[in-house]
């Protein structure tokens, strides 16, 4: 089994890194005036108004706050919703002063003027389905693993060589096998927006880590909607990799043949700069070899003109009457961009449905 991916790639290796490279520019810019809009109102900023990588980026070029500040702000936020009565329990494993050092390292390059760019200093959170040392890895449960990993997980690694603050393990659906974030050993994470409801799984911490604004960026992994279903019911955004685009070297062997690592983050530039850190060939494992160089051309260009939009109508419209308005005004603003929708029929549902889970349960 391998990964599919176009037959013939249409960028260079060095246009894709060009491209790369123009778009974290963009994004250094762009910070700058949502900046500026968030000033205007920044009474009224709270933990569910999540900043983004490149405003904290930002505010350590400025002087305005530093890492060291940022982590322990952050572990106080923490420990404040772990203690309360009703506690929202985004993570399972957290460490203070292996954060802290993080923090004062990222600090010190900042002020030597050396920062390893935009992510440095930024904090990141990591689904317990992937090694992140020092912790062990658990997925959720109480008996997976005793010791740490030897090493992180591919992913993790990569984030954590750009200076991104590995802030801790995130709750998560024991060992996937659920859509909710159910989790009856560490408790089960609740959404930001209301905590009598579930954030959704199985990525549940991760997502409601960004939605409570405790870090803007957080990994999950997907196997049958474990990082799209939280990111939609906490409202923020999540991207179900092409399988073997980004390596799961490092990740506990839940399902394989379908599960991918993503990003889920506050916005969609977020996504897009954590794909591009993450993405790409891995020495540690095979099937990532295989792939078109990783690009964002065009990140920016907002016409849609030739992209053809498929809505299965049975589906699309089996939820209530202000999601599907809501979802039919995403259209028109797609198709006012140059999209053509068109409805589509997906045959042999049934048989697709069983499929999958045959291949997940096998896979665990």
């Amino acid at each position: 089994m391998h990964p599919v991916h176009p037959a013939d790639s249409k960028i260079t290796l060095a246009a894709a890194q060009k491209s790369i490279k123009q778009f974290i520019v963009s994004t250094e810019q762009h910070r700058g005036s949502t900046t500026e809009k968030k000033g205007a109102n920044s009474e009224k900023q709270s933990l569910f108004q999540p900043e983004t990588a490149s405003d904290f980026h930002r505010a350590y070029f400025e002087g305005k706050t530093t890492p060291v500040d940022v982590a322990m702000r952050l572990l106080d936020i923490i420990r404040s919703i772990e203690g309360s009565a009703v506690p929202l329990l985004p993570f399972i494993a957290w460490e203070e002063r292996e954060l802290m050092q993080q923090a004062k390292s990222s600090a010190e390059r900042y002020e030597r003027g050396e920062s390893l760019g935009i992510l440095d200093g930024v904090p990141v959170a990591v689904k317990d389905e992937l090694d992140m040392l020092p912790f062990p890895t658990m997925v959720g449960t109480k008996f997976y693993n005793t010791q740490p990993p030897a090493e992180d997980a591919t992913t993790v690694e990569r984030l954590r060589s750009a200076g991104a603050l590995m802030v801790g393990k995130t709750n998560m659906h024991e060992i996937g096998l659920g859509v909710t974030g159910l989790n009856t050993h560490y408790g089960t994470a609740r959404n930001p927006y209301h905590l009598d409801h579930y954030p959704g799984g199985s990525s549940s911490g991760s997502a409601a880590a960004v939605a409570a604004g405790l870090c803007p960026i957080a990994l999950g992994l997907d196997g049958g909607g474990s990082i799209r279903i939280p990111a939609s019911l906490c409202g923020v955004v999540g991207l179900k990799t092409t399988w073997g685009r980004i390596s799961s070297a490092g990740s506990a062997p839940l399902s394989w043949s379908l599960s991918t690592v993503g990003p889920i983050t506050s916005t969609v530039r977020d996504t897009a700069l954590a794909y591009s850190f993450m993405a790409g060939p891995d020495p540690r494992q095979v099937l990532t070899q295989d792939q078109p160089s990783v690009d964002l051309q065009d990140f920016d260009n907002s016409d849609l003109t030739g992209v053809r939009l498929g809505v299965f109508l049975p589906w699309f419209n089996h939820a209530s009457e202000d999601i599907v308005q809501s979802c039919n005004q995403m259209l028109d603003s797609f198709k006012s961009l140059g999209a053509t929708v068109q409805e589509i029929d997906i045959p042999d549902l049934d048989e697709i449905r069983m499929a999958h889970a045959v291949s997940l349960l096998q896979n665990c």
